[in-house]
């Protein structure tokens, strides 16, 4: 049985791209689309406080909704410590997190953190 690997101080800084991208196949009135930028310090320890010598990537969530967050990009190389989710609406977005280890046990989520668009 393989442990699962704890995300410790998870999402230290979210913030929204300077330049969004064109929203809405360039129609008029259609909003603009917005990137986000996510970044994260990677688990160290097991949830038993062994050490982790086993990670093998990241989920990132995101939703509109913090209690249905949906799967949206799988970060397979573990050095990896950021994400930009792309092409969010204006409303308020919500944003977690998991560390899955090289026997794809997946961790519970971070911390899960919000950023409104305008």
């Amino acid at each position: 049985m393989s442990l699962l690997p704890v995300i410790r101080c998870v999402m230290l800084c979210l913030i929204v791209a300077l330049a969004g991208c064109g929203g809405g196949g360039g129609k008029p009135g259609s909003p603009a689309l917005r990137n986000v930028g996510l970044s994260w310090v990677p688990p160290t320890t097991n949830t038993d406080g062994t050490p982790l010598h086993d990670l093998a990537g990241y989920y990132v969530y995101v939703g509109t909704d913090p209690g249905s967050l949906g799967r949206l990009i799988a970060i397979l190389d573990p050095m990896t410590t950021t994400s930009t989710v792309k092409g969010l609406t204006p409303g308020t977005w919500y944003f977690a997190v998991t560390a899955v280890n090289s026997s794809g046990s997946e961790s519970a989520y971070s911390r899960i953190i919000s950023k409104t668009i305008h």
